[in-house]
């Protein structure tokens, strides 16, 4: 974590198996995938906005989108919204779909966790 001036950069760097990826994706990344995960936290007027650029170094492989925090009466709200893209000649849009999914649970665990943390 690194902050300058109003901006708060996390930089976190991690594998995820690839298990539940099929066979022929599997191939192309091998049973783990490193990913690279920049964000960009700011103030907003109420709460707290993000940029986040997603990469899995040497793979084609970017989700890249914003965060937003807002305070909501007794809780939190969290609204993400991003792109994935594969560039892969042929499968690259199934990929997408597949990367998107995985990603959409990795973060529904993390914002899991989060809310157990919190109690």
């Amino acid at each position: 974590m690194h902050q300058q001036d109003q901006v708060c950069t996390v930089r976190i760097e991690r594998a995820f198996p690839t298990d539940d990826i099929p066979s022929p994706a599997r191939s192309l990344v091998g049973d783990a995938i490193q990913i690279l995960e920049v964000t960009q936290w700011v103030a907003a007027d109420k709460g707290f906005s993000a940029t986040f650029d997603v990469r899995a170094p040497g793979k084609s492989l970017t989700f890249i989108g914003t965060i937003e925090l807002a305070p909501a009466k007794t809780k939190t709200t969290f609204a993400l919204s991003g792109n994935v893209k594969v560039n892969v000649p042929l499968i690259g849009g199934g990929l997408e779909k597949q990367v998107g999914e995985l990603l959409t649970f990795q973060l529904q665990e993390t914002a899991s966790q989060a809310q157990e943390l919190l109690r």
